[in-house]
C-alpha cells in the first residue's frame, strides 16, 4: 500500500505540473519527459534525481503561474494587507510571499551549486530560466556568461 502525498509533495508536483504547462513552451529548453521520469523515479533512473538546481528553478517558476489554492490564498491575503496599507483597491499587482521566498531560495541553490562556475548544459539551461524568473526578461549581460559555458559543454557529433 503506498503512502498518501503530503501537501508539500502535492504543492510541489502542482508547481512542477504548471512550468511544464505554462512556461515550457514559452521556453522549450529541457527534455520535459526525462524530468518527468527522473522525479518518478530518482533512486532507479539512469541519469539519478533532477538536478536541485533545475528543480530549485522550475518550482519557482511554476509557483510564479500557479493556481493551486495555498498560492491563491496567500496572493489575497498579500492584496488585503497591501490594499489597507496603501488604501489603493484594485491598483495593486497580485502578489505571493510564498513565490517570493520560492524565487529567493532558488537563487540560493543556484549560487552554493556554483551553477555560473561549471560548464554544462543543465547549468546553462538553469541560468537561462532564472534570468526570465528575475528580471522578467532577458538581458544581454549574461550572454557572456552562458557563452562562457557553453564554450565548456563537450557536444556530441550527430553522424
Amino acid at each position: 500500500m503506498s503512502k498518501p502525498l503530503s501537501t508539500d509533495r502535492r504543492l510541489a508536483d502542482d508547481l512542477v505540473d504548471t512550468f511544464s504547462t505554462v512556461v515550457h513552451p514559452r521556453f522549450p529548453l529541457l527534455d520535459l519527459s526525462n524530468i518527468r521520469a527522473r522525479l518518478a523515479s530518482p533512486d532507479t533512473h539512469p541519469d539519478g534525481p533532477v538536478p536541485h538546481n533545475l528543480l530549485a528553478v522550475a518550482i519557482a517558476f511554476g509557483g510564479r503561474f500557479s493556481d493551486h489554492s495555498i498560492i491563491n490564498h496567500d496572493r489575497e491575503e498579500c492584496m488585503t494587507r497591501d490594499e489597507t496599507n496603501q488604501g489603493r483597491p484594485g491598483r495593486v499587482p497580485p502578489r505571493s510571499r510564498l513565490v517570493q521566498l520560492l524565487v529567493v531560495r532558488a537563487r540560493e541553490v543556484v549560487e552554493v551549486q556554483k551553477t555560473h562556475r561549471i560548464g554544462s548544459l543543465v547549468n546553462v539551461q538553469v541560468l537561462t530560466l532564472l534570468e526570465y524568473l528575475v528580471a522578467r526578461g532577458f538581458s544581454l549581460a549574461k550572454v557572456p556568461i552562458c557563452t562562457r559555458l557553453t564554450g565548456r559543454i563537450a557536444v556530441p557529433q550527430r553522424p
